[in-house]
């Protein structure tokens, strides 16, 4: 069982608007993470900017998953989002998401580089060695099926070969480029302590950035079962994700309502 928590961000001037449409940009925020025997959550709260990239509003998400379905609660803006998805792993916001990507790194990656496409199989050690913040590294190549990316794994021998850093590229240019510092612990070794996202744009030049610092860490304390559930607010609207199609809900006291899908994320007196 482990619980962290960091603060990313915060971004450089304004967001590029069509990375906005993507993402919604984090200024800074306070995040906790925690799993314990197949079962994962993770909690967020800080400042983002709006949609149209003018104001900065406050932000606050929640994810998790039970070991059979994932839950998401967005509280942003006059509406509470949330989200269902019956499935039996975590899904995105809870392993590849951009600001736990460095946790599964350091956690996991083997598991986190097989999410996100990458031939683990395929992965080729090179005879030259790098250095990276300083530190004589070995250089893993992986590529990602037939196409033209490829990542980059740094590990440090002196850390119990680790990954320090990891790089990715398309057709040579960078995408994404993630480092990581660790700190001794006395249950488990080694942990991450602080961390750097960056991202690329097609032409290589920076979009942005995140870092990440550890300010709490727990190994084998005892989490609530509360944690790894999530109850909607009234008035949450909620799509539940099902083989046969999406289905809309609003939850009232004590139960769930159906709604159309015009009717999601809509204001009662915008409709």
């Amino acid at each position: 069982m482990v619980s962290t928590q960091d603060i990313d961000g915060p971004l450089d001037g304004q967001p590029d608007e069509q990375a906005s449409q993507i993402l919604t940009p984090l200024m800074v925020s306070n995040l906790t993470f925690s799993m314990d025997n197949g079962r994962f959550a993770r909690a967020s709260r800080g400042k983002a900017w709006d949609p149209q990239n003018v104001r900065v509003r406050s932000s606050a998400f929640r994810a998790c998953f039970n070991g059979n379905a994932n839950k998401m609660l967005l509280e942003e803006g006059l509406i509470l989002l949330g989200n269902i998805e019956d499935a039996d792993n975590p899904e995105g916001q809870l392993t590849v998401n951009t600001q736990l990507l460095p946790l599964w790194l350091s956690y996991s990656p083997v598991e986190l580089l097989s999410r996100l496409g990458y031939q683990t199989t395929g992965m080729v050690h090179r005879e030259l060695k790098e250095h990276h913040n300083g530190v004589e590294c070995d250089v893993l190549a992986i590529p990602r099926g037939t196409s033209a990316s490829e990542v980059l794994v740094y590990v440090d021998a002196s850390i119990g070969y680790l990954p320090v850093r990891l790089a990715t590229s398309y057709r040579g240019t960078p995408r994404q480029d993630i480092s990581i510092t660790y700190k001794p612990n006395a249950s488990v070794g080694w942990i991450a302590s602080k961390w750097e996202s960056r991202y690329f744009n097609h032409d290589g030049g920076l979009e942005r950035s995140l870092t990440g610092e550890a300010t709490a860490v727990s190994i084998n304390e005892p989490l609530e079962d509360s944690l790894f559930e999530l109850q909607f607010p009234t008035g949450t609207h909620i799509v539940w994700h099902k083989e046969d199609g999406d289905e809309y809900y609003i939850q009232d006291l004590g139960k769930v309502r159906p709604i159309s899908e015009m009717e999601y994320g809509v204001l009662p007196d915008s409709r």
